[in-house]
């Protein structure tokens, strides 16, 4: 038990074992967030047993929540540009995304950082952690493709193939009665699969990344209003700019896939 007040110093001093309950109480500034798991038995989710590092994502999370609660209208803002606290940048790489467009600030220079930090060696592996899940191994192929193509600097190649992979990925997913189920509809299903098989999930936003899929990855295009940036409607209908081919542009594809094999880790029926 740990019930004083810590530091991140102090991370370091906790582990976290298989069968052990926990609860956290967190206060930052004015916000303040309370964590509990019972449950016990993290065996079959991708599940860090240092606590520290668990510690750390509910921090994360609560200087996240605090900027939105701040400044309600920098969520869509951040949408728009394509970010999403993905589980993989979330903590000062994300918070500075959105430290400069709440500024009005350019992040060209941010973005180029965060797909710099991503080695050749980390994309393979996020790649491989994919195939541990029954939904995306069905498609090695395709993700072998496409993930060869980012690293090769094909970025045109690698969103045309992994693009439609995002939704092909959810539809595959979706158990509704609908014969022809709407966008909205698989999102629905994706938020709810996880909320309902994975509580533990909810520190990564499901119901966040259904309105950032929304807003950004199934947004609407106008080729007579040049409204034409890279969407999969307009990659679907072949009207995308092709100044929206970027290395930028393929890293969130890769980034939206991988938020979505955490949403839906291995709890898939065979």
């Amino acid at each position: 038990m740990f019930g004083r007040g810590f530091a991140p110093k102090d991370f370091h001093l906790l582990s976290l074992y298989p069968d052990d309950g926990w609860i956290l109480i967190i206060s930052r500034w004015e916000f303040k967030g309370l964590y509990f798991n019972f449950a016990g038995d993290h065996k079959d989710q991708p599940f860090n047993p240092l606590i520290g590092h668990l510690f750390k994502e509910f921090l994360d999370q609560l200087e996240f929540l605090g900027s939105y609660h701040r400044f309600p209208e920098l969520k869509l803002k951040i949408y728009y540009s394509g970010w999403f606290p993905f589980n993989r940048i979330r903590g000062n790489q994300f918070n500075a995304i959105s430290n400069e467009i709440q500024k009005g600030h350019s992040i060209e220079g941010l973005e180029k950082s965060i797909a710099d930090s991503f080695s050749h060696e980390i994309i393979r592996e996020i790649k491989d952690s994919w195939m541990k899940n029954k939904v995306f191994s069905k498609h090695k192929s395709l993700f072998d493709e496409g993930i060869d193509a980012y690293l090769e600097g094909k970025y045109i190649s690698a969103i045309h193939i992994l693009y439609p992979r995002i939704e092909g990925i959810m539809r595959f997913l979706y158990r509704g009665n609908k014969k022809f189920p709407t966008s909205h509809d698989i999102l629905e299903e994706l938020v709810n699969r996880t909320k309902e098989e994975n509580v533990w999930l909810s520190f990564q936003f499901p119901d966040d990344f259904k309105d950032y899929i929304e807003s950004f990855y199934f947004k609407g295009f106008d080729v007579k209003e040049n409204r034409i940036n890279l969407s999969r409607h307009s990659l679907g209908h072949g009207t995308t700019n092709e100044n929206e081919f970027t290395r930028i542009r393929a890293i969130q594809a890769i980034l939206i896939l991988d938020q979505i094999s955490w949403y839906v880790y291995t709890r898939i029926p065979e």
